[in-house]
């Protein structure tokens, strides 16, 4: 999932280990208008490189539009591959993990 953080809170509801929750808004695709805002601790969110530009583009045209995802420092995201070959060469697994959200942050 990509979302976007909107703000910073103190958890005082004590709803996990953290002492502050991002909230996040995960735009919907491809009318990023609508979507869903998730509270999560820090620890659970990979920043990502993208400015916000970026974002809307990768949410709007459904991931097609995009570069390649890369943290804040300099690490690369693991992203599944681009390879063409058919779906029945490629290998099929009976679990597939679910990303944490990413966090977006704006450059200037």
């Amino acid at each position: 999932m990509m979302g976007l953080v909107a703000a910073e809170r103190r958890d005082t509801l004590k709803v996990s280990n953290s002492d502050t929750l991002l909230s996040i808004f995960i735009p919907t695709t491809p009318n990023p208008t609508s979507g869903f805002l998730v509270l999560t601790p820090d620890s659970e969110v990979i920043e990502t490189n993208y400015t916000v530009e970026e974002a809307f583009k990768f949410i709007v045209s459904s991931g097609i539009v995009g570069k390649q995802l890369g943290t804040s420092d300099g690490a690369t995201v693991p992203v599944p591959s681009d390879d063409p070959a058919p779906a029945e060469r490629r290998p099929q697994t009976s679990e597939q993990p679910t990303p944490p959200p990413l966090r977006v942050t704006q450059q200037t």
